[in-house]
């Protein structure tokens, strides 16, 4: 199966019981996985994910670099034909990051949410991706 991709649980992980998926499922997977990949968290390639703990090390993020370098990032997923709207603001109050946007793929548009941790040194908790296309799990 060219291009196959593994159905991941919800802590990224490979199920014991895995399936394959295809179409915006699979995107949207490469997506969410894009976006939780620390600098540094994949042992084979060090410098592979984005510098979260940098930016949130800074008093006052550069929040247009930052959208800059996430909208480079999400469009080197080669289903990816666009990113539009991608938001990047600093919530002073929590000293966290908040990400809004849209990713439009060859299969429909995802919108991308990506929520912060209860604190500013475990960014980002979560990301979630809802779809134009069926999306499960």
């Amino acid at each position: 199966m060219p291009g196959a991709v593994l159905k991941l649980d919800d802590d990224n992980d490979i199920p014991v019981f895995c399936r394959h998926v295809e179409g915006i499922e699979a995107v949207a997977q490469k997506v969410r996985t894009r976006l939780l990949t620390h600098t540094g968290d994949w042992v084979l390639d060090k410098n592979v994910g984005l510098p979260f703990l940098d930016w949130l090390g800074e008093k006052d993020p550069a929040t247009g670099q930052i959208s800059a370098v996430l909208q480079a990032e999400l469009e080197e997923i080669p289903e990816v034909v666009r990113v539009e709207n991608l938001t990047v603001t600093w919530n002073v109050a929590d000293e966290q990051l908040e990400v809004t946007g849209a990713v439009f793929t060859e299969f429909g548009e995802l919108a991308v949410v990506v929520l912060p941790g209860a604190t500013g040194n475990s960014f980002p908790a979560s990301v979630q991706l809802i779809g134009t296309g069926t999306i499960a799990g």
